[in-house]
């Protein structure tokens, strides 16, 4: 069940194969392995773990006033939120470095 995705993963990062066939020249070296795929312990348990924290955060109202709260829906706030996200996610990754 993994090994497709897996070898969906290996032929979206080979580079070279994907300019030969978007180039249409045929002359892609021969694609590297494909990545082992399989289920872990861990990936089951944090996949289960963050659904049930999802649905208890859903049918909590206390939780998810806050948010609704934030999220007005207006355009201004949409614009707001996509500036806020990215840069948060910057700066968590330059933090790492």
């Amino acid at each position: 069940m993994a090994r497709a995705p897996a070898q969906a993963a290996a032929a979206f990062t080979d580079r070279p194969g994907y300019l030969a066939d978007a180039l249409l020249t045929g002359t892609a070296p021969a694609a590297g392995p494909v990545p082992e795929a399989s289920w872990t312990a861990p990936g089951v348990l944090l996949g289960l773990l963050s659904a049930l924290l999802a649905a208890a955060v859903r049918h909590h109202r206390a939780a998810v006033l806050p948010l609704r709260r934030l999220h007005s829906g207006l355009l201004g706030d949409y614009v707001a939120w996509l500036t806020f996200g990215p840069a948060a996610l910057v700066l968590a990754l330059a933090a790492q470095l």
